[in-house]
């Protein structure tokens, strides 16, 4: 359950991943996303950039890389970072990219 301006419940049952969201009138939760998938490529990332220069060379070559669109699949990413595990999660499922601890112990 991710709490905020609305409250979200995910659920998986081995079939499909569906969002629920709480209806403040009825005070109930209604169907919002039914058999969502992560996409495979998103524009965004999620990494502390307060921490840029503890970052691994290779992570930081390639984080100023995809910013200018010269990564892979030629977009550009752009960075959202709120600190906040449960937003970042979720924003990351709704809308793909990818997001991160590089930090040792590096976590992506």
């Amino acid at each position: 359950v991710m709490y905020s301006s609305a409250t979200s419940l995910v659920l998986s049952f081995g079939r499909g991943t569906h969002i629920l969201s709480l209806d403040p009138d009825t005070r109930k939760f209604v169907l919002t996303g039914a058999n969502i998938r992560v996409p495979s490529r998103g524009p965004y990332y999620s990494l502390n950039e307060g921490r840029y220069f503890d970052w691994p060379d290779g992570l930081r070559n390639y984080i100023s890389d995809v910013k200018q669109g010269k990564g892979k699949w030629g977009k550009k990413y752009s960075s959202r970072y709120v600190c906040s595990l449960v937003a970042d999660v979720h924003r990351t499922i709704l809308y793909g990219g990818g997001g991160g601890k590089p930090k040792p112990p590096l976590r992506v």
